[in-house]
């Protein structure tokens, strides 16, 4: 199990939630993953938080965009993992979810 997972995480607002998003990834028990977050020009403190965590995600984005479709799209066009995945701003992680996806299809060899 060594794919890189690609999470992208479209937010706009989101200084309520996004830290605990965030804690929630970096807890991941699987470590192969790349973080992109992409922000919709947030007039709140949302960047400020996630600046307080640059260095433990791969990519950041903050430009006004046309909602989270337009985010998402701007994120998996940066995304280099074999595995995409999306996170709302305000959800998470269990520890262990990226180990059970990646196991799974692996083993059902999806794509």
């Amino acid at each position: 199990m060594s794919a890189l997972v690609s999470i992208v995480i479209p937010v706009y607002n989101g200084q309520e939630y996004i830290k605990e998003t965030l804690d929630s990834i970096f807890n991941q028990h699987y470590r192969n993953f790349e973080i992109i977050v992409v922000d919709g020009a947030s007039t709140d403190s949302t960047m400020e938080i996630v600046n307080r965590h640059k260095g433990l995600i791969d990519v950041v984005i903050s430009e006004k965009d046309e909602g989270m479709y337009d985010a998402l799209r701007k994120g998996f066009d940066k995304a280099t993992g074999e595995y995409l995945c999306y996170i709302n701003a305000d959800d998470r992680l269990l520890p262990y979810t990226l180990e059970e996806v990646v196991k799974t299809f692996e083993k059902k060899q999806c794509d």
